[in-house]
């Protein structure tokens, strides 16, 4: 298949989570388990507002696309 339309598929899919209401997503990332409310395409994981910050900062994951 065609890396851009899979590409495009699994976007949407992250949409269509981040933004149902009906669901409560967690935090892949912390032990907390708060509300995610941010996708990390890089590590495929959703993260909180907290660990979104701390992402951007850390020398591994600071250029991933969150």
């Amino acid at each position: 298949d065609n890396f851009f339309v899979e590409s495009l598929k699994d976007t949407v899919d992250v949409h269509k989570k981040l933004t149902n209401e009906g669901e409560s997503l967690v935090c892949g990332s912390c032990e907390t388990k708060s509300g995610a409310e941010s996708f990390c395409t890089e590590c495929g994981d959703f993260l909180c507002d907290e660990c979104v910050a701390i992402h951007r900062r850390i020398k591994v994951s600071k250029g991933h696309q969150v």
